[in-house]
């Protein structure tokens, strides 16, 4: 489930480094990871790793960005309640 936010990274990376041959593989990856998770769209899912790493973008950002991510933080502990992670990403937005 990780691999479908460094894939996704990945991609993006090498988008802008104009080298679409990396990003077709990378997007492939993308589509097998969301295929093998049964979502319904081919380049995205709703899984907690991509709402906290949502939450840690908008947080890397600064701290005017808190309440978005604290939205984030709250979608990703609905499908992981036990991450610490989750739960220290929630802390640091709501401070913020």
């Amino acid at each position: 489930r990780q691999a479908l936010v460094t894939y996704g990274d990945y991609a993006w990376v090498y988008y802008r480094l104009a080298n679409y041959e990396m990003v077709e593989l990378y997007l492939g990856r993308v589509r097998q990871v969301c295929r093998s998770l049964f979502s319904p769209e081919p380049y995205s899912a709703q899984i907690p790793e991509v709402h906290a790493q949502k939450g840690w973008s908008l947080l890397a950002f600064g701290l005017r960005h808190g309440e978005e991510a604290e939205k984030c933080f709250q979608m990703a502990l609905r499908g992981d309640a036990s991450n610490q992670e989750f739960q220290a990403g929630l802390a640091i937005s709501a401070f913020a």
